[in-house]
């Protein structure tokens, strides 16, 4: 099983968000939980809920990402743009930050 990382949009501003190790919620992917086996997957995915169910968050969900030399990445193109911003626009969202 790959990695995976718990997302879901904070329910204040929207903004993608990523569940923390300590339980709350970071607007950085390289700052997430990550999950090695189905078991802390599922744990993570349980946690998310109970968010959601507290309306701090909507619509947490499992990523896929890699690891690689520190740094956490998704997999899918689709959450690259979700952690990062626009695709189009480099001078917008978080790459446009120094992060």
């Amino acid at each position: 099983m790959s990695l995976r990382a718990l997302t879901a949009n904070r329910l204040n501003d929207g903004r993608a968000v990523y569940l923390t190790p300590q339980g709350g919620w970071s607007e950085w992917l390289n700052e997430a939980a990550l999950a090695g086996d189905e078991e802390r997957a599922e744990a993570i995915l349980a946690r998310g809920r109970a968010e959601a169910a507290a309306a701090r968050v909507v619509e947490p969900y499992l990523i896929e990402v890699v690891e690689t030399d520190g740094l956490v990445a998704p997999l899918r193109y689709r959450e690259a743009i979700r952690a990062r911003g626009p695709s189009v626009r480099l001078d917008l969202g978080k790459q446009a930050g120094a992060n």
